[in-house]
C-alpha cells in the first residue's frame, strides 16, 4: 500500500493480485481508478491509467484480457492504447456519457 497525493491509502501495482488471478475464473482486468470515489483525481492527464494497464499486460500476457480506462479523451488517445498494447480494451465510461459522439467512424 503507498500513500496518493492526498496521504490517502492507494493502491500500488505491487498490490494488484495477479499471482494466481488467472486460476480464479477471472476473464479480464479492469484497470481503472474508482473516480466516482470524491477523493478521486477528476483533473488527470488522458489515459493517465494506460501505463498500469500496460504494466498488468505484460505480467499477465495473453492469460487474460486487459481493459484501460480513465481520462481516454478521444478515439486517436483509443486507438494508441490498442496499438502500443497497452491494453486489449479501451473503456470511455464518463467521456461518452458526456460525449457519444467520442467514437471515431
Amino acid at each position: 500500500m503507498v500513500r496518493s497525493a492526498s496521504n490517502e491509502p492507494s493502491w500500488s501495482f505491487e498490490d494488484a493480485p495477479l499471482t494466481g488471478i488467472i486460476e480464479y475464473g477471472v476473464d479480464f482486468f479492469d484497470v481503472s481508478s474508482g473516480a466516482g470515489c470524491p477523493k478521486a483525481i477528476t483533473n488527470a492527464s488522458p489515459a493517465y491509467r494506460a501505463s498500469f494497464a500496460q504494466a498488468v499486460k505484460q505480467a499477465v500476457g495473453d492469460n487474460l484480457t486487459v481493459w484501460a480506462a480513465g481520462s481516454i479523451t478521444d478515439d486517436k488517445i483509443a486507438q494508441e492504447i490498442l496499438d502500443k498494447g497497452q491494453a486489449d480494451v479501451v473503456l470511455v465510461g464518463r467521456l461518452f456519457q458526456k460525449n457519444p459522439g467520442i467514437v471515431g467512424v
